[in-house]
């Protein structure tokens, strides 16, 4: 008798066990930054290299629901082109993001995780220029800017991918224009506009500069 009660609870033992497995990825997703946008990048580090150093920057929309904007992805294995990403879902934590063009397939996935941080994966499914399947896979991190962050893209062919906190990206490309003009710069390699204080944004390998004016914030890349 005893040996059967043994034989019972190594039995329950292993069924929570593989319960447990079974439920552990699930429980690294969290909610998301809500009205933000989350940026980061493929690591340069990556074994390919393909993805090495690419942006990610992607916009949550204000009820947590939807990626609903992604940066455009600079494709590889072919002629270089932007790629226009499909917004997503957000469901349990996570997110897929699939793009279907006639000589591209680009899948995103993201998980979002605790403290504001984000990550996942790129997988590009294309051809070479000699007509030789490619397929790239890349894994991403990033993290959440402030609470009310809106990405600008295409403010400029110089800087297409703004991102502004309490201000329009009207504004932000008013203001980068200005910088752009301003002849008295005296160092080129620093950016300056009227009326913000721009620093290096260092701590951000995508950012290149962060200009401030009070509350008002718009990013440069780099």
């Amino acid at each position: 008798m005893k040996r059967g009660v043994e034989r019972r609870h190594r039995w329950w033992i292993a069924v929570l066990l593989l319960a447990a497995l079974a439920v552990a990825p699930a429980a690294l997703a969290d909610k998301p930054v809500a009205d933000t946008v989350y940026d980061g990048q493929y690591p340069a580090t990556q074994a390919n290299g393909s993805w090495g150093a690419i942006p990610v920057q992607f916009e949550v929309s204000g009820d947590g629901r939807q990626v609903r904007e992604i940066v455009d992805l600079v494709t590889m294995c072919a002629p270089a082109s932007r790629i226009t990403l499909e917004p997503a879902a957000i469901r349990n934590g996570s997110f897929r993001s699939f793009t279907s063009l006639p000589d591209y397939q680009v899948e995103i996935t993201g998980t979002f995780e605790a403290d504001g941080k984000a990550k996942g994966e790129g997988i590009l499914n294309t051809v070479d220029v000699t007509g030789a399947p490619c397929r790239v896979v890349g894994h991403w991190d990033a993290k959440a800017l402030p609470k009310g962050t809106d990405l600008c893209p295409g403010i400029s062919n110089t800087a297409p991918d703004v991102t502004v906190t309490d201000m329009t990206c009207h504004q932000a490309a008013e203001a980068y224009q200005a910088g752009l003009d301003d002849k008295a710069n005296p160092d080129p390699n620093a950016f300056e506009t009227p009326g913000f204080d721009c620093r290096s944004g260092k701590d951000d390998p995508v950012v290149r500069y962060v200009c401030t004016d009070g509350k008002k914030v718009f990013r440069i890349p780099g």
